[in-house]
């Protein structure tokens, strides 16, 4: 069994407080996507299990609500102080499942405790506003109106892989600090860094009900979710297809949907080249490029275009990759083999299409073709 403080998970839910086996009692792997190794079990939920979450959550959304703000300012500083003393576990953990680099995933748990705080610290600053009613006829020289700022109940989150912890926090930190019961569903691939951060919370004397924590098929849970009435808000993060569903399955209910990206660098004659190869290095490979805000496009004007490549590609080719676990290495791998065949089909059309190779696969090609030719670099693999 897993025990108070451990940052594992041995398959269980977090239901009401209590960690428990899935309705059916399924379980799955969590490998590795560096090295295929068993990182943890994750429950597999169903709808009976997202049924029993949701029940929960009302009850803890009515328990939460009424706890006075200093108190629930108290059990996030907590929670906050746990996930800092677990940090190097956690960021293990992290860089384990998902296949980031140590040093990448040590930087996302490094702010988590932080995150939590000003979240705790804006709960305790919800405050409404006034304004004189005597401005329109009939309302009256003696009435003031005055709005007071409510949780709106239950809150279901729907995180990716890329950043599990920090997009999590972002989500499930500010809904609790302002009141609110969650249900979060953590990305399939990635459970185990939500499950842990989920233990923080509990650890800390979160009441039963307010953080629940369903594991599993998002296809198979997501729209039990997402419809179900007792749910007032939903925040996801992810794609525009996925967006587009949910805005539909959901109905009257707020929604936060943060949704696909396409991320331009313009480069212009007076540019730092040197400044602008290093910025782009960085922001096209940091997580293996899994970002939503990573440099997706380069537009070079023609001056400048040769110095950049000649700038960019050694800095590319600088990248450490390998075992995301050893403190070295500057880039981990893809979530998934079938990621890593989707970048590289992406790549083979792009050279199909006329586009020239720079570095990685078939190697660099001479300065003077890179300064006349249509290029896509890319890392060696």
């Amino acid at each position: 069994m897993t025990t108070k403080g451990d940052t594992m998970t041995d398959g269980q839910l977090l239901i009401a407080g209590e960690w428990i086996p899935s309705a059916g009692g399924r379980v799955e792997e969590i490998r590795s996507p560096y090295d295929g190794r068993v990182v943890g079990q994750a429950a597999l939920a169903d709808t009976s299990d997202a049924d029993k979450a949701l029940a929960a959550a009302e009850h803890g959304a009515a328990v939460w609500r009424e706890t006075p703000g200093h108190a629930r300012h108290a059990i996030l500083m907590r929670a906050a102080a746990l996930i800092d003393e677990r940090t190097e576990a956690i960021a293990s953990l992290l860089s384990a499942e998902n296949g980031k680099t140590i040093t990448e995933a040590r930087g996302e748990v490094g702010r988590a405790g932080d995150m939590v705080r000003l979240a705790g610290y804006e709960g305790t600053q919800l405050y409404g506003d006034t304004l004189p009613l005597d401005a329109h006829r009939g309302t009256g020289l003696d009435k003031v109106g005055f709005t007071l700022r409510q949780p709106c109940g239950v809150v279901v989150a729907i995180t990716p892989f890329n950043y599990p912890s920090l997009l999590v926090l972002h989500k499930v930190a500010p809904a609790l600090a302002a009141g609110n019961a969650v249900v979060l569903k953590p990305a399939r691939a990635t459970p185990l860094t939500a499950l842990a951060l989920a233990r923080a919370f509990v650890d800390a004397g979160l009441p039963p009900g307010v953080l629940n924590v369903l594991t599993g098929s998002g296809g198979e849970l997501g729209d039990a979710l997402v419809s179900d009435p007792r749910v007032r808000k939903v925040s996801f993060t992810g794609s525009t297809a996925v967006g587009e569903h949910i805005a539909r399955a959901a109905g009257m209910k707020k929604l936060s949907l943060e949704l696909g990206a396409s991320c331009p660098v313009v480069v212009l004659p007076d540019a730092d080249v040197e400044a602008a190869a290093g910025a782009i290095a960085a922001g096209g490979f940091i997580n293996a490029g899994q970002v939503c805000i990573s440099v997706q496009r380069v537009i070079v004007h023609p001056r400048v275009h040769g110095d950049l490549l000649d700038a960019l590609v050694p800095k590319v080719e600088a990248i450490r990759y390998g075992d995301p676990s050893q403190d070295g290495t500057g880039l981990g791998t893809l979530i998934s083999e079938a990621e890593a065949r989707r970048v590289e089909g992406a790549l083979r059309a792009a050279a199909d299409g006329g586009a020239t190779l720079l570095t990685g696969g078939s190697g660099r090609v001479p300065s003077s073709l890179r300064r006349s030719s249509m290029t896509w670099p890319r890392p060696r693999p």
